[in-house]
């Protein structure tokens, strides 16, 4: 019966760790939450040009794909290079671009259970959108979106990516009681089932 009710946990915390997704694809999400307020603050029709300028970075692209997706779908043309400008009768400009994940709160589940962590993933940016043409400055703000959830500690490599600094983050350390509790309770396991084990036999 033990063995079964062990197993049930086990597939449910699985579960619970299929269902969360990586740090790359949260920073993603934000950036998409992002883009989307700009767009609603102002008017852009399918007869706009648009032209998107990032600060250059390491790690731009994470942000620029997920920018320039979600204009692609107000406006008929959008271009990313300084060519573009030119052409187009709004300019985009973001800036001060930060991604961020933090582990905070290392806790069990439960007695002895799993290891979780908080996990914060954050976005911030600057985005200044003016038209060219007239100089008039349509939009000049900063927005700061972030998600929140708990994750397996032992997951927290796979929701990494190796190449991406900004899906990175260090682990808080282990509780203090935790530390020292969970030796002393394995320990005192081990000494009850060796007295248990020769008691029955004698």
């Amino acid at each position: 019966m033990l063995a079964l009710v062990s197993c049930t946990a086990f597939g449910a915390e699985k579960q619970e760790s299929s269902r969360s997704k990586t740090n790359l694809s949260l920073i993603q999400h934000l950036v998409g939450t992002i883009a989307k307020q700009v767009i609603d603050r102002i008017p852009i029709t399918k007869t706009d040009s648009i032209s998107v300028r990032f600060d250059r970075t390491d790690e731009e692209w994470i942000a620029q794909d997920t920018f320039l997706g979600a204009l692609s779908t107000r406006s008929g043309r959008v271009y990313s290079n300084a060519s573009g400008e030119e052409r187009a009768n709004i300019l985009v400009e973001v800036s001060g671009l930060d991604m961020k994940v933090r582990y905070d709160d290392m806790f069990r589940d439960g007695f002895m259970g799993t290891k979780k962590v908080r996990r914060t993933v954050g976005t911030s940016l600057s985005c200044r959108i003016t038209s060219p043409r007239t100089a008039e400055v349509l939009l000049s703000h900063s927005f700061n979106e972030h998600y929140a959830d708990t994750v397996f500690v032992d997951d927290v490599g796979a929701l990494e990516l190796s190449s991406v600094k900004a899906t990175h983050a260090e682990l808080p350390s282990e509780m203090f009681l935790d530390r020292i509790l969970e030796p002393f309770v394995i320990i005192g396991a081990t000494g009850v089932a060796v007295y248990l084990f020769f008691h029955i036999r004698s």
